[in-house]
């Protein structure tokens, strides 16, 4: 029986890395979702992480021992229906997780390179242009090693009867000219391998990181249902996106590369088919693939950092609730008075009552403070009245207050 997968065989070089790779990791990836999720120890796995989840729910509910809020409910139900519908129905999985992850980067790619209609024709089969330029490189090259030698009549003061056994002589190239050819088909030789390596093997080893990654995907599932777990799945999904921005950008690169170097491809080709080589368009075709290259390499390491950029965002972004009671906590001790510092102001209130009456009576202790601080908040029009500038204020406020206590005024 043919495998599907075995028609990239004779497709040419491009197209069977590219295409040959994706299609096996389409198997892989859906054989190994179905194994993993099939298996009874990730069903045992996943009964004892929702047994657990469920349990400590019950547990805050009957103690509080963080206190509760009702918001706490919907996202509860919110975890459990996402965890049992990406590991128990892979069509699901499929079109949320898989589809999104190698497809996104081919729709951000061409809404990138969407421009006029020879574009828009050009990124339909990006995979067919690569393949076209690994061609002309190894057609151009293969003419450069082997130049067909020109064929030279001598010139004859008459017309000789044509000799069969004697051919006509050929002219063979100087051996700088030759030398120079030799130059050209290596340097096409190094860029067809390069465009076949840097910019097919690129993308086919992106893909293939992001299908794995895509593979193991219902474990960090299950790590979802956890604060301190929690991590773990936004990890797996940061590097999902950030093997996705890679591969767009790789896509982008490639296409540029194509556009690029399309002119040099038709100078080689015109200069192929009338049989004068020049080495400097061969040269030239070379560097650029080069250049693309390391811009390739460039993009990896670019995608990397980004990746790494958003994890400190998405970590602040992210704080459980744990992060955001903490946060609400600090909040409260800022702008609410502690009981600490109610105390001190009660004191320091004392302490200048005492002080002010302190000529007419010699008893005043500060164990009377709370109740004379109570009556000269509730009567703050006697200290208005009596003003700063008068001395017996103080000594009046006292005789109330010994008065109201049945002590002799």
């Amino acid at each position: 029986m043919i495998h599907p997968c075995d028609t990239f065989v004779h497709a040419g070089a491009v197209r069977a890395v590219m295409g040959g790779v994706d299609c096996h990791l389409q198997t892989f990836v859906q054989n190994g979702y179905l194994t993993l999720v099939g298996g009874e120890i990730f069903q045992r796995g996943l009964t004892v992480l929702l047994t657990l989840f469920v349990a400590g729910i019950g547990y805050r509910l009957l103690w509080a021992p963080e206190g509760v809020r009702v918001s706490e409910g919907p996202k509860a139900a919110l975890k459990i229906g996402i965890v049992l519908a990406l590991t128990a129905n892979w069509a699901l999985f499929d079109h949320l997780v898989v589809q999104v992850a190698t497809r996104g980067p081919i729709e951000i790619f061409q809404s990138l390179s969407s421009g006029t209609a020879q574009e828009r024709r050009d990124t339909a089969d990006p995979v067919g242009r690569l393949q076209l330029a690994f061609d002309q490189l190894s057609t151009d090259a293969e003419a450069f090693a082997n130049p067909q030698p020109k064929t030279a009549f001598p010139a004859q003061s008459a017309p000789q009867p044509i000799n069969p056994a004697q051919p006509p002589a050929t002219l063979s190239p100087p051996p700088a000219a030759q030398g120079k050819a030799m130059i050209a088909a290596t340097s096409l030789s190094i860029g067809a391998g390069a465009l076949l390596l840097f910019q097919a093997g690129f993308i086919s080893a992106l893909t293939l990181m992001l299908d794995l990654i895509c593979a193991v995907g219902p474990i960090f599932i299950l790590l979802l249902l956890f604060r301190e777990t929690r991590s773990f799945f936004q990890s797996w999904v940061r590097s999902i996106a950030t093997l996705s921005l890679a591969i767009a950008g790789a896509w982008t690169i490639a296409s540029l590369l194509t556009t690029v170097l399309d002119p040099w491809l038709v100078e080689l080709a015109r200069t192929r088919e009338a049989e004068d080589l020049s080495p400097d368009p061969a040269m030239t075709a070379s560097v650029i693939v080069l250049i693309f290259a390391l811009v390739q390499m460039a993009n990896i390491g670019l995608s990397i950092l980004i990746g790494f950029g958003v994890k400190a965002d998405f970590s602040q972004l992210a704080m459980g609730s744990g992060g955001l009671d903490r946060a609400g906590g600090s909040f409260r001790s800022v702008n609410a008075p502690s009981a600490a510092r109610t105390g001190q102001l009660a004191d320091h209130l004392q302490r200048t009552f005492a002080r002010g009456g302190a000529e007419g009576s010699r008893d005043i202790r500060p164990a009377m403070g709370s109740a004379r601080l109570s009556y000269s908040l509730e009567r703050p029009s006697l200290a208005g009245a009596a003003g700063p500038s008068s001395p017996k204020a103080p000594r009046s406020e006292l005789s109330r207050f010994k008065t109201d206590r049945g002590a002799p005024a």
